[in-house]
Protein backbone atom coordinates (compact mmCIF):
# COMPACT_ATOMS: atom_id res chain seq x y z
CA UNK A 1 0.00 0.00 0.00
CA UNK A 2 3.26 2.48 0.52
CA UNK A 3 3.71 2.60 -2.72
CA UNK A 4 0.17 3.08 -3.85
CA UNK A 5 -0.32 5.70 -1.34
CA UNK A 6 2.42 7.62 -2.98
CA UNK A 7 1.51 7.31 -6.37
CA UNK A 8 -1.78 5.62 -7.22
CA UNK A 9 -1.81 6.53 -10.95
CA UNK A 10 1.11 4.42 -11.63
CA UNK A 11 -0.57 1.29 -9.88
CA UNK A 12 -4.09 1.35 -12.37
CA UNK A 13 -3.23 -1.84 -14.82
CA UNK A 14 -2.12 -3.58 -11.25
CA UNK A 15 -5.56 -2.68 -9.48
CA UNK A 16 -7.59 -4.00 -12.55
CA UNK A 17 -5.87 -6.84 -12.72
CA UNK A 18 -6.52 -7.67 -9.26
CA UNK A 19 -10.20 -6.41 -9.40
CA UNK A 20 -10.76 -8.85 -12.81
CA UNK A 21 -9.10 -11.33 -10.77
CA UNK A 22 -11.34 -11.17 -8.31
CA UNK A 23 -14.29 -11.22 -10.67
CA UNK A 24 -13.21 -14.47 -12.14
CA UNK A 25 -12.92 -16.37 -8.71
CA UNK A 26 -16.49 -15.21 -8.06
CA UNK A 27 -17.41 -16.02 -11.53
CA UNK A 28 -16.17 -19.67 -10.48
CA UNK A 29 -17.84 -19.73 -7.07
CA UNK A 30 -21.05 -18.81 -9.02
CA UNK A 31 -20.74 -21.66 -11.56
CA UNK A 32 -20.76 -19.48 -14.90
CA UNK A 33 -17.68 -21.70 -16.61
CA UNK A 34 -17.61 -24.77 -18.74
CA UNK A 35 -17.72 -27.00 -15.59
CA UNK A 36 -20.60 -25.87 -13.41
CA UNK A 37 -20.69 -27.00 -10.57
CA UNK A 38 -16.86 -27.47 -9.97
CA UNK A 39 -15.89 -24.78 -7.60
CA UNK A 40 -19.69 -24.38 -6.40
CA UNK A 41 -19.56 -24.59 -2.89
CA UNK A 42 -15.52 -24.04 -2.84
CA UNK A 43 -15.80 -21.12 -1.00
CA UNK A 44 -17.82 -18.57 -0.12
CA UNK A 45 -17.68 -14.99 -2.67
CA UNK A 46 -15.44 -12.76 -2.28
CA UNK A 47 -17.72 -9.59 -2.30
CA UNK A 48 -21.41 -9.91 -4.10
CA UNK A 49 -21.54 -6.99 -6.22
CA UNK A 50 -24.19 -6.82 -9.19
CA UNK A 51 -22.48 -4.71 -11.65
CA UNK A 52 -19.26 -4.50 -13.76
CA UNK A 53 -16.02 -2.32 -12.89
CA UNK A 54 -13.23 -0.45 -15.07
CA UNK A 55 -10.10 -0.16 -13.04
CA UNK A 56 -10.92 3.21 -12.64
CA UNK A 57 -13.86 2.01 -10.62
CA UNK A 58 -11.81 -0.45 -8.77
CA UNK A 59 -9.37 2.62 -8.03
CA UNK A 60 -12.45 4.55 -6.75
CA UNK A 61 -13.47 1.90 -4.15
CA UNK A 62 -10.11 1.36 -2.69
CA UNK A 63 -9.78 5.20 -2.52
CA UNK A 64 -12.62 5.46 -0.78
CA UNK A 65 -12.03 2.70 1.53
CA UNK A 66 -8.61 4.12 2.64
CA UNK A 67 -10.35 7.45 3.47
CA UNK A 68 -12.46 5.19 5.25
CA UNK A 69 -10.06 2.98 7.03
CA UNK A 70 -9.23 3.08 11.06
CA UNK A 71 -5.94 3.46 10.87
CA UNK A 72 -6.06 4.22 14.71
CA UNK A 73 -7.38 1.05 15.40
CA UNK A 74 -5.82 -1.16 12.99
CA UNK A 75 -2.44 0.18 12.22
CA UNK A 76 -0.94 1.61 8.92
CA UNK A 77 -1.87 0.45 5.65
CA UNK A 78 2.13 0.61 4.28
CA UNK A 79 2.56 -2.72 4.77
CA UNK A 80 -0.29 -3.74 3.82
CA UNK A 81 -0.29 -5.53 0.29
CA UNK A 82 -2.26 -3.73 -2.66
CA UNK A 83 -4.64 -7.02 -3.28
CA UNK A 84 -5.59 -7.55 0.32
CA UNK A 85 -6.55 -4.06 0.77
CA UNK A 86 -8.72 -4.15 -2.51
CA UNK A 87 -10.80 -7.61 -0.78
CA UNK A 88 -11.37 -5.20 2.18
CA UNK A 89 -12.53 -2.47 -0.23
CA UNK A 90 -14.75 -4.82 -2.05
CA UNK A 91 -16.36 -6.54 0.33
CA UNK A 92 -16.62 -3.44 2.56
CA UNK A 93 -18.72 -2.01 -0.75
CA UNK A 94 -20.03 -4.93 -1.77
CA UNK A 95 -21.05 -7.24 1.10
CA UNK A 96 -23.28 -10.22 0.19
CA UNK A 97 -25.89 -11.22 2.52
CA UNK A 98 -25.87 -13.09 5.36
CA UNK A 99 -26.91 -16.76 5.07
CA UNK A 100 -30.61 -17.72 6.02
CA UNK A 101 -30.01 -19.64 9.51
CA UNK A 102 -31.16 -23.38 8.94
CA UNK A 103 -34.44 -24.18 10.01
CA UNK A 104 -34.81 -25.80 13.41
CA UNK A 105 -35.59 -29.75 13.92
CA UNK A 106 -39.52 -30.15 14.01
CA UNK A 107 -40.77 -26.90 11.94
Amino acid sequence: MKDYRANPSALVNYIKGVGNGMAEYNSFIDGEHEAPGLFRGAGAKLYCQSVGLNALGYQGILDSWIRRYPEKEHGSLDSMPLSEAMVYAMRTTFPCPAAAPAPKKGK
